[in-house]
């Protein structure tokens, strides 16, 4: 019989800092520094969640209560994007959002560490508004953990319009 050869596994820390040093653009540090939270480390489980804040103010409350009612083990944090355009962005909806986040923070601060940042977009696509959140995501991982000696962290990509989920979805 041959002997298998057990091959390590990539180096994926040296390849995020790659990433980093070409994609940590001024929005990505701004955007990381506002999801930081001096009293606590990012979960090594992060849920990404965009926000169209001028549209999904509703859905918050529902889709937080569903993340709250995980039973799992895992620690994890949420990253909310609440989102909107540069200009001509109907500015009460955006405090609307901005609120029902602030909400949130309070009915769950005890059960879930929940943070947003807020950001806008000349034409806000998608693609654009999640890979912001990600890379945000990503740098801020990677600034608390060293990636180093750090594991991995695993990001899991949701919306907002979340209905329910099972309770040992985390």
């Amino acid at each position: 019989m041959a002997e298998i050869e057990i091959v390590p596994p990539p180096n994926n820390h040296d390849r995020i800092k790659s990433y980093l040093a070409t994609h940590a653009t001024s929005d990505v540090l701004t955007t990381a520094n506002q999801l930081q939270r001096t009293d606590a480390p990012l979960a090594s489980t992060v849920v990404l969640i965009p926000v169209a804040a001028e549209q999904e103010a509703q859905w918050i409350p529902r889709a937080m209560h569903a993340y709250a009612q995980q039973q799992g083990n895992e620690q994890f944090s949420i990253c909310l994007l609440a989102n909107h355009r540069s200009e001509g962005y109907d500015a009460a909806k955006v405090d609307k959002t901005l609120g029902a986040i602030h909400v949130a923070q309070s009915t769950h601060e005890h059960t879930l560490d929940i943070r947003y940042a807020q950001a806008t977009f000349d034409q806000p696509r998608i693609g654009a508004i999640r890979k912001l959140l990600w890379d945000s995501a990503i740098h801020l991982a990677s600034v608390e953990a060293g990636y180093g000696s750090a594991g991995n962290t695993i990001g899991l990509n949701h919306d907002i319009d979340t209905v329910s989920m099972g309770r040992h979805y985390i």
